[in-house]
């Protein structure tokens, strides 16, 4: 037997080859990989999140919202994007009060990664901890929106609801 080893079953995932287009759609040339200091910023990020990232986060974590995959505080070439959605590249952005001191920053940084495909939704921090609900139909609405007459995207506690 030789030092190489073959799988006796093909792999479930598909080939780039078989991805085709897709591949090329979700990873275009043009964005610069992110460096490791932006790497370990947005690491730093993921372990301090505030408590809007957070309650946004266990709404879309594992694929919660009807089957996206969402990544928090995900690095594009130079940036973070607090949640990106790559098979749709969508960017969630939520605002809290440092964005007010740094919106012309935040413009010109929306507007690079607009240029390179990205689109962005931009929820005050605020919202997102008083009406999750009303923000998760709008990404909603970005992801699909064909898509009407959508059930709440919240999901319901079992138990110790009204009523019990």
């Amino acid at each position: 037997m030789s030092g190489t080893s073959r799988a006796l079953t093909p792999s479930p995932s598909p080939t780039s080859r078989e991805r085709g287009e897709e591949r090329e759609l979700r990873s275009p040339k043009k964005w610069p990989r992110a460096s490791d200091e932006i790497k370990a910023a947005a690491r730093g990020l993921r372990r301090q999140q505030t408590r809007s990232e957070s309650t946004l986060w266990n709404a879309l974590r594992g694929r919660n919202l009807t089957g996206y995959k969402f990544r928090r505080q995900h690095p594009l070439g130079p940036f973070v994007v607090d949640f990106y959605c790559d098979q749709q590249r969508l960017a969630v952005e939520i605002d809290g009060r440092i964005h007010e001191l740094t919106q012309e920053a935040d413009l010109q940084r929306q507007q690079t990664l607009e240029s390179l495909g990205v689109r962005f939704l931009r929820f005050p921090a605020a919202q997102v901890e008083t009406d999750l609900e009303t923000v998760l139909l709008g990404i909603l609405n970005a992801l699909d929106p064909g898509m009407t007459d959508r059930p709440s995207p919240v999901k319901r506690e079992r138990g110790g609801g009204e009523g019990t």
